[in-house]
């Protein structure tokens, strides 16, 4: 006879990263996309901010969460830094054994039980040289990201060149 199967865990999706404006965009847009036609039993949930629901246009309104709050701060970094930190104690806070999935640096003194992150690159500790006007302050959130990530239950990276990187580099174990 065999043991009932155990329900599957719900998947909590920042949602800040389809508003950035480069691939990181089409590539969250896509793993929604796989995620509903390959595996429609997983129940996904996108995390978005009050703020922030301009987001969610082409996903289902029953796939969002709301997280509470209007960020105080005009500049984006500020901003940002508190819509991440947001999501993630919301995700944290969340019953029923959920994952909490992101596929961009997140930081956050919160901690899910859960979770999983994907880094695409190490740019900035491999060609800090190139980066723009805003290096400080995005080198600062990496930092961050890259200590948030040590602990977190899984870190995917898009390619071998970039797990060496951020093993290398950036501290995370292999």
């Amino acid at each position: 006879m065999n043991a009932p199967a155990l329900p599957l865990p719900e998947l909590l999706i920042n949602g800040l990263p389809l508003g950035i404006s480069h691939g990181i965009r089409v590539y969250t847009r896509r793993l929604l996309e796989a995620l509903a036609h390959h595996h429609p039993e997983i129940p996904v949930r996108i995390l978005l901010t009050e703020d922030r629901l301009d987001l969610a246009d082409g996903v289902p309104a029953t796939s969002v969460i709301t997280v509470p709050g209007h960020s105080p701060f005009r500049r984006p970094f500020l901003a940002d830094f508190w819509r991440q930190d947001r999501i993630v104690r919301h995700a944290a806070r969340y019953d029923g054994g959920a994952i909490f999935v992101s596929t961009h640096e997140v930081w956050s003194t919160a901690r899910p039980r859960r979770s999983v992150i994907v880094i695409h690159d190490a740019i900035y500790e491999r060609f800090p040289q190139f980066c723009s006007h805003s290096y400080f302050p995005r080198r600062f959130m990496r930092r961050l990201c890259l200590r948030w990530s040590r602990r977190a239950t899984h870190v995917l990276t898009i390619s071998h060149d970039a797990a060496r990187d951020l093993e290398r580099l950036g501290g995370l174990p292999s």
